[in-house]
């Protein structure tokens, strides 16, 4: 899988969205949660960079928990 070797906040959303898709609920919110957990430990320009992803984790999270 692309997430194997490359760790782009884009990259891991868009497969976090495919395991949504294809019923793997679970696999999904790993995958955002182990991305947030790497984008809050960033620099700050770094997560500033890909906010646009930390948003769509955070929306999906919450709505994979409802």
């Amino acid at each position: 899988a692309l997430t194997s070797y490359c760790r782009a906040p884009e990259a891991l959303c868009r497969h976090a969205l495919l395991l949504t898709s294809l019923g793997r609920p679970g696999e999904a919110r790993d995958l955002y949660r182990s991305l947030l957990r790497t984008l809050r430990r960033a620099p700050r320009e770094y997560a500033r960079l890909h906010h646009q992803w930390i948003a769509l984790a955070e929306r999906e999270i919450a709505a994979l928990a409802a």
